[in-house]
C-alpha cells in the first residue's frame, strides 16, 4: 500500500484505494434517491416546489470538528448544504448554496452572504468546523470564514427543491476520530479480478485486531459489470 496516495496494488497493479472518510449515513429525510455507490451519487426525486420536500438529513452528529464535501451533478439549479446544528426543521444553518450556476454561503436567519462566483460540476466545495469556527471551501481553497460562533452537535444535511438534481462524490469526514477511526472502506476499480480482491480483503482482515474497527468493500460500477456473475 502506499501511505501516501491510499493505493493499494496486486502483482504491481493498483486495484483500489483506500479511505477513512466515514461514509454518509443519512438516515433522515424524504424524496431523494441513492444511485450507485461507487460515486456516492444522490439523486432527488422530490417535484419541483420548495426547499422542504426533498432532503436528506444525518441524525448521527459529530460534537467535535468535522465537514462534509460533495460536488454539485449541475449548474442550472439550486441545491444547499452544510452543518444543520438542530433538528432539519431549521435546515442547514451553515451552508453553502448553489443557485443557477453561482455559488453562495448561507448562514441561518442571516441569509446570503456576498456571491462567490461560479463553479462547474468538477469543483468540491466543503463545510467544516474547526474549533467552533466554520471554513467553506472551494478545492480546497478558502472562500469564506464565518463569524457566526459555532457550538454543540452538528449534522450533515443536503436539501433542494429541484426535481432531479444530482450531488456526487458525498463525503462526511469527523477530524477529531481521523487519529482513532472507527472503520473505512475499500474501493476497488475495473482492474481487480476477484484474486485480487480476495488477496487484498485477506490482507486487510488480519492486519485488525480490534473488534470494533469495521471495513466496508465498495466496488466500482465498471468493476461490478467486469465481474462474472454467480
Amino acid at each position: 500500500m502506499n501511505k501516501a496516495t491510499r493505493e493499494v496494488s496486486y502483482n504491481n497493479t493498483v486495484v483500489a484505494t483506500i479511505n477513512q472518510d466515514k461514509i454518509p449515513k443519512f438516515d433522515l429525510g424524504r424524496g431523494y434517491t441513492v444511485i450507485g455507490v461507487d460515486t456516492l451519487l444522490f439523486t432527488f426525486i422530490g417535484p419541483d416546489s420548495g426547499w422542504d420536500l426533498a432532503y436528506f438529513y444525518s441524525s448521527s452528529y459529530m460534537e467535535h470538528d468535522g465537514c462534509i464535501s460533495l460536488s454539485i451533478g449541475q449548474t442550472d439549479r439550486q441545491v444547499m448544504f452544510g452543518l444543520a446544528i438542530h433538528e432539519y426543521a431549521n435546515g442547514p444553518y451553515f451552508s453553502i448554496l448553489a443557485d443557477n450556476g453561482i455559488i453562495f454561503v448561507n448562514e441561518g436567519d442571516v441569509g446570503k452572504r456576498a456571491s462567490f462566483g461560479k463553479y462547474t460540476t468538477k469543483d468540491v466545495f466543503s463545510v467544516e468546523r474547526h474549533d467552533y469556527t466554520i471554513i467553506y471551501r472551494k478545492n480546497g481553497s478558502v472562500i469564506y470564514t464565518s463569524t457566526e460562533h459555532c457550538a454543540g452537535d452538528i449534522h450533515p444535511s443536503i436539501t433542494s427543491p429541484n426535481h432531479g438534481i444530482k450531488v456526487t462524490n458525498v463525503r462526511i469526514r469527523d477530524f477529531y476520530t481521523e487519529r482513532d477511526t472507527d472503520g473505512f472502506y475499500i474501493m476497488f476499480n475495473e482492474k481487480a479480478s476477484q484474486v485480487a480482491i480476495d488477496a487484498v480483503a485477506e490482507a486487510v482482515s488480519c492486519q485488525i485486531d480490534d473488534p470494533d474497527v469495521t471495513v466496508e468493500i465498495l466496488y466500482s460500477a465498471k468493476l461490478l459489470d467486469a465481474l462474472p456473475s454467480n
